[in-house]
């Protein structure tokens, strides 16, 4: 009785992998347009500061959010004006609603490396948000 378990419990298993039409899992290209849809800019940047590196620099950004849970944390690079890499810090909001909680809880860090030959003439960088912008130089 024990065995004939076993070999019924394999087919109904097997089943469970088929895929139907509609129910496959997303690919990574859908996951990633979804994901870019949903990115919005911080609210404030708190701070910016750069890194040396051995072939180049990491840019980091601090930015506080409007309310709690906002994730993935990025620096897009939007233009250049001269010797200005200008970025803007964007982040997904939260899927559910959460609380606003203290400024202090609301902070995300997004960070960015940059190759030297990506900054050939720059001699500052600018990271925006939905309300102001702060600017880093070099030395």
């Amino acid at each position: 009785m024990k065995f004939a378990f076993f070999p019924a419990l394999a087919v109904l298993l097997a089943a469970c992998t088929t895929n139907l039409p509609g129910l496959a899992p997303p690919t990574v290209a859908e996951v990633e347009a979804e994901r870019q849809g949903r990115l919005t800019r911080v609210d404030e940047i708190v701070a910016v500061r750069y890194q040396t590196t051995d072939d180049g620099v990491v840019l980091y950004a601090m930015g506080r959010t409007p309310r709690q849970g906002y994730f993935d944390p990025q620096l897009r690079l939007i233009e250049r004006r001269g010797n200005t890499l200008v970025f803007e810090m964007l982040a997904q909001p939260p899927v559910e609603a959460t609380s606003t909680g203290t400024a202090r809880s609301r902070q995300i860090i997004a960070a960015l490396h940059l190759r030297r030959s990506e900054l050939v003439g720059v001699t500052a960088g600018t990271v925006v948000s939905k309300t102001n912008q702060m600017t880093v130089r070099g030395r």
